[in-house]
């Protein structure tokens, strides 16, 4: 299992190495754009594979989890040492699978749609999107404070460099801007939930917090929950968080968009489910409620704003919030109905909960990749001037 984790992460590695050298070959070519009209033959294969090495190396990980097999190592970094804690349990695998599974997707269309642009945006597309994939597939794997800050992170800054690719444009940099200043309030809210837990259980482990968990103040556990709501929320783009997510994802190439729609937004619930269900265990009534009521206001308010959008992409970042909302929705009712001690209602609505995450993964990547196909194809997102693409884009 270890040496499965180490190699994938070294194909990751190779594949961000090979996206510079690929990228440097072709930089005698002309400083223009491929032909619009059509998706462009990538420029090398070999980095792609290495990515596509990666996500399937990360998948086996993920089904021998599974399947019943353990993952459970500390890494000691530098002289300190840092150590860093990582471990497999089976939320942590179904989550690694979804980022793998759709990381693959990804990764062959994106090898194709960076082929369209000119050879320095190339790059950086070319370099970050393996150390993206790289980062969220190193998130659920995290088993310490940190870990996962290391992961978490490293993330962030990742989906940064990648939404600034097409950085000349105003409305690209305050975009940038944005979501660069949203993300990291959001990790300052779970550095202060992260520390508490650890300053009251003497310990960085997320097992060691939720051995200790049970004996802590009610209002020490109140605070650690609503920190972890809003730096997950954030990233979540849970209502009223939401704000950084309609200007980013129009502005990323596409299947950015479609990665960070369908796999690093799913994270955070992924990080919600860990800290409010799984460390601080069962809690109050109304930790529930609120996690219901937000995703009710998401998904009333992400299906209202999407109604207005005239810009394809704008609307389906608006669609995102409507179903972060619902899956929300679930994990509020689970956290509620265990609370009052109906386990089986609690296990339905984490069920639902979770196959939406695999089913608003899926579906909503396709769909970035869709509109990706249509943006280079016509040059164009508004849907007011998208008429006739049956007879332009007839297998689209």
């Amino acid at each position: 299992m270890t040496a499965l984790l180490l190699g994938a992460i070294g194909a990751f590695l190779l594949a961000a190495v090979g996206g510079i050298w690929t990228v440097a070959r072709d930089q005698s070519a002309a400083e223009a754009p491929a032909r619009p009209g059509a998706l462009q033959k990538p420029a090398a294969l070999w980095p792609c594979a290495f990515t596509l090495l990666g996500c399937a190396a990360f998948s086996a990980l993920a089904v021998l989890s599974l399947t019943g097999l353990r993952l459970s190592e500390r890494f000691d970094l530098g002289p300190g040492p840092l150590p860093l804690a990582v471990g497999l349990p089976p939320l942590s695998a179904v989550f690694l699978l979804l980022v793998s599974t759709v990381g693959i997707l990804g990764s062959l269309y994106g090898s194709a749609y960076t082929a369209s642009l000119i050879p320095a945006k190339r790059r950086l597309a070319s370099v970050f999107l393996p150390l993206f994939l790289l980062s969220m597939a190193l998130v659920p794997l995290a088993a310490d404070l940190a870990a996962f800050l290391v992961a978490w992170e490293a993330m962030s800054l990742c989906s940064y460099a990648l939404v600034m690719t097409d950085a000349e444009r105003p409305e690209v940099v305050r975009a940038g801007y944005i979501y660069l200043l949203m993300t990291h309030a959001g990790t300052l809210c779970l550095l202060g939930a992260f520390l508490l837990l650890a300053s009251a259980s003497g310990s960085t482990s997320f097992q060691a917090w939720a051995l200790a968990a049970p004996h802590l103040a009610p209002g020490l556990r109140n605070a650690v929950f609503l920190l972890a709501l809003a730096g997950f929320g954030s990233k979540a783009a849970l209502v009223p968080f939401h704000v950084w997510l309609p200007r980013a994802h129009p502005v990323a190439p596409s299947h950015v968009s479609g990665l960070m729609s369908g796999v690093m937004l799913k994270l955070a619930v992924y990080g919600l489910i860990l800290m409010g269900a799984v460390v601080l265990g069962p809690g109050p009534l109304w930790w529930g409620l609120t996690v219901l009521g937000l995703g009710l206001l998401s998904a009333v308010l992400g299906v209202l704003y999407a109604l207005m959008q005239h810009d394809l992409k704008r609307l389906l970042a608006y669609h995102t919030v409507e179903n972060i909302g619902i899956i929300f929705i679930g994990i509020g009712l689970a956290m509620a109905f265990r609370a009052d001690g109906f386990a089986a209602g609690a296990a339905l609505a984490l069920t639902a909960a979770l196959f939406h995450v695999f089913n608003h993964s899926v579906f909503k990547s396709l769909l970035f990749f869709g509109a990706g196909s249509v943006l280079i194809a016509t040059g164009e997102r508004d849907m007011e001037h998208l008429g006739g693409l049956v007879h332009r884009m007839r297998l689209t």
